[in-house]
């Protein structure tokens, strides 16, 4: 697969000042504004309907990512990505860096892999509504042990989060949560989540621990939660304080701590914590509230420590903030108008943000990709 590489516009190669103003469609952050990003087609990824669904970093500092692709006159299908930390595709994984996996007319819900990518597991829905878990190799092949022929039926779900450690694939998915063996896809536990909230992120931390983050959904009274479960039997061991209406958290292979991220209002708090704390009170205090009247899409923990947010417009733009751990900004990033922001990973000197912008009258995948600035 060719990656083409779109220059940045005047106008946004332009955005060097050293604050952002306060407008209805701007950030009034006092940070640095980082050079306009370099976007970088992915052209695999391109048809009539194109969504960019997760997206998981490896050791090695690159990612694997999960689409939706829909091209004219065929049904909808399910691609898996390669990249380098770099965002080059690896060529070898399936064909020139993308897997088609699941049934045609299906849609992407997630993915996660282990730290080497060795071992992917993607959750599709097909077309009827039910659901399933499909095994992906380090090249992008089915894997035949994983469940039956590479497939675990899940039924019918909704939003679902997934998390991979080791041997240990963590899924949620409504108030429902199941550890299975990530080798061959068999049920180790299962239990229930606690509380009300729409799952959006899980992370299998040190120390046995299972966290999962979810949005409110709607009911009355009904909070955001990040809430902390033993891996091994899945009761629950406590809940972190959380307000407003979305709740994220994410760790890093090989580190301890997680990035939390909320959103309440137009008010955006996010920073860095060892998970053995985040029941010892609020785990957001001392952290900035950043003015963000869009919407929190993403987190993405910096290796030096930080943690990087995606803030995404409702229909294209937004902005990639880069803050230290205690969710300080040092660096934002504009995101292009015609760039729809979907999922946002740290690789080695850059910050990667995959989504879809329109291109040759379609809609392709594509990366925007910003300079890393190490600042903790």
């Amino acid at each position: 697969m060719q990656a083409r590489r779109v220059a940045p516009t005047a106008a946004h190669a332009g955005r060097r000042c050293l604050t952002l103003a306060l407008t209805a469609a701007s950030f009034a952050i006092a940070a640095p504004a980082a050079a306009a990003p370099r976007v970088v087609d992915l052209d695999e990824l391109r048809g009539t309907r194109v969504e960019i669904v997760g997206g998981v970093r490896l050791a090695d500092a690159g990612a694997v990512l999960v689409a939706t692709v829909e091209r004219r006159g065929r049904g909808a299908r399910t691609m898996v990505v390669r990249l380098r930390h770099d965002g080059t595709v690896v060529e070898r994984f399936g064909r020139g860096g993308v897997a088609t996996v699941g049934p045609s007319g299906g849609a992407a819900l997630g993915v996660a892999a282990d730290a080497r990518g060795w071992r992917v597991v993607v959750a599709v829905r097909d077309r009827a509504g039910a659901s399933r878990l499909i095994g992906v190799d380090g090249r992008g092949r089915l894997r035949a042990g994983f469940g039956r022929g590479g497939l675990v039926r899940l039924g019918a779900t909704g939003p679902v989060a997934l998390a991979a450690r080791g041997k240990r694939l963590a899924l949620a998915s409504g108030p429902a949560l199941t550890m299975l063996d990530a080798r061959t896809g068999r049920v180790l536990a299962q239990g229930t989540a606690a509380g009300c909230a729409t799952p959006r992120t899980a992370v299998l931390a040190e120390g046995g621990r299972l966290i999962v983050s979810g949005d409110a959904d709607g009911t009355p009274g009904c909070r955001p939660s990040i809430a902390l479960y033993d891996a091994a039997t899945l009761q629950s061991t406590g809940a972190a304080a959380v307000e407003g209406t979305r709740a994220l958290v994410l760790g890093l292979a090989g580190k301890r701590d997680v990035c939390v991220a909320q959103q309440a209002g137009d008010r955006v708090r996010a920073r860095a914590v060892d998970p053995t704390r985040l029941v010892d009170g609020d785990p957001f205090a001392g952290a900035p509230a950043l003015p963000a009247p869009d919407r929190l899409t993403g987190v993405a923990p910096d290796p030096g420590g930080g943690c990087n947010l995606l803030l995404a417009r409702p229909s294209s733009g937004g902005r990639i903030v880069q803050a230290d751990r205690a969710g300080s900004p040092a660096h934002v990033t504009a995101l292009p108008r015609s760039f729809r922001p979907g999922v946002v990973f740290v690789c080695r000197s850059h910050v990667l943000t995959a989504g879809v912008r329109r291109s040759r009258g379609e809609l392709v995948g594509a990366l925007a990709v910003v300079a890393r600035h190490r600042h903790g």
